[in-house]
C-alpha cells in the first residue's frame, strides 16, 4: 500500500500526441506532457499556452499578444466561441504558470489545462485531418458521396 509520500520511479512515459498536429504544436504538447508527467504544474500550463499560442499563429493570427491572437481567430470564424472560451482559459492559467505572482497551478489544473489544450488541437487540426483522411481515402477506392 503506497501512501501520499510515497513515489513510484521511473514516471510514466507520457502519451504520445497525434501526428497530425503541426510539429513544433506537437512539440509543445509533448514538453507539457513530459512537465506533467514530473509533477511540475506551473511548467505545464506555460507549455500549453504555448502550444495554444502557435496554434493561433499556426491558423493566421498576426497580432502581437495572445489574448488578441485568440479573438482575432474567433472573429475570423476559425473557431467558435465555445473555443475561443477554452484558449482564453488556458492562457490565463498558463499566465499564471509563467509569471511570478500569488497564484500557483496545481496538479489537478495543470492536468485539466493540458487535457483542454490536446482537445483544442483535436478539433481544429485532428479533425479535420481526419475527414480529409476519409475523403481522400473514399475517393481511391472509388467511393463517392451521395450529396
Amino acid at each position: 500500500v503506497f501512501t501520499s509520500l510515497d513515489k513510484i520511479y521511473p514516471f510514466p512515459l507520457p502519451s504520445p500526441v497525434d501526428e497530425r498536429i503541426p510539429r513544433l504544436i506537437k512539440k509543445d504538447l509533448e514538453e507539457a506532457k513530459l512537465c506533467f508527467s514530473v509533477g511540475a504544474s506551473n511548467a505545464t500550463a506555460t507549455m500549453s499556452r504555448r502550444a495554444i499560442q502557435r496554434a493561433c499563429k499556426e491558423k493566421g493570427a498576426i497580432k502581437k499578444d495572445l489574448a488578441d491572437q485568440i479573438d482575432e481567430i474567433a472573429s475570423s470564424k476559425i473557431i467558435t466561441e465555445d473555443l475561443k472560451e477554452l484558449a482564453h482559459t488556458i492562457r490565463l492559467v498558463g499566465n499564471d504558470g509563467a509569471h511570478p505572482n500569488e497564484l500557483q497551478v496545481n496538479q489537478d489544473e495543470a492536468q485539466e489545462i493540458l487535457e483542454l489544450a490536446e482537445q483544442f488541437m483535436e478539433v481544429i487540426f485532428v479533425a479535420p485531418a481526419k475527414v480529409r483522411e476519409i475523403r481522400e481515402n473514399r475517393e481511391k477506392n472509388g467511393t463517392k458521396s451521395n450529396t
